[in-house]
């Protein structure tokens, strides 16, 4: 016999796809109570990035029978370029039952592009010179100057 847990975080995984380097990306989990008792939210642990913020006021409670949405953001600064991270919801009922569901989030993070040398330098230039010559033939030179 399958037995599955009266609540839940859905989804259990969230694919994320890629994400940029430096945005805060926002996504929803949903606290599911099939309980027939209102559950008390005590605390929400995060894997180790501390990347986690909230888009809203947390619900204290969840409501029997119940679905409740739970906007959350992703901070992408100080996570591996290929990243697992977990949230685990710890709830109680009136009678001291933990439950302790959890989301996974997935993704890739893409990185600035690195352009190297980072400087050209052009030598010596002579102001209001046409060194169009020196360049490929399909830039419009004449319609880039003030």
């Amino acid at each position: 016999m399958l037995l599955t847990s009266p609540v839940k975080a859905l989804p259990f995984v969230l694919a994320l796809g890629d994400v940029v380097e430096g945005d805060n990306v926002p996504f929803t989990v949903h606290i599911v109570n099939n309980t027939n008792q209102t559950l008390r939210l005590v605390q929400i642990d995060a894997s180790t990035c501390g990347c986690f913020f909230e888009r809203q006021k947390l619900p204290k409670l969840i409501p029997p029978q119940s679905k409740v949405p739970i906007a959350f953001g992703l901070r992408t600064d100080n996570l591996p370029d290929q990243f697992v991270e977990r949230l685990a919801f710890i709830l109680t009922d009136s009678s001291g039952t933990t439950f302790t569901p959890t989301v996974t989030l997935t993704g890739k993070v893409l990185r600035e592009i690195i352009v190297n040398p980072a400087f050209i330098d052009f030598g010596t230039v002579i102001l209001g010179g046409d060194f169009s010559h020196c360049l490929p033939s399909r830039v419009d030179w004449k319609g880039l100057q003030n």
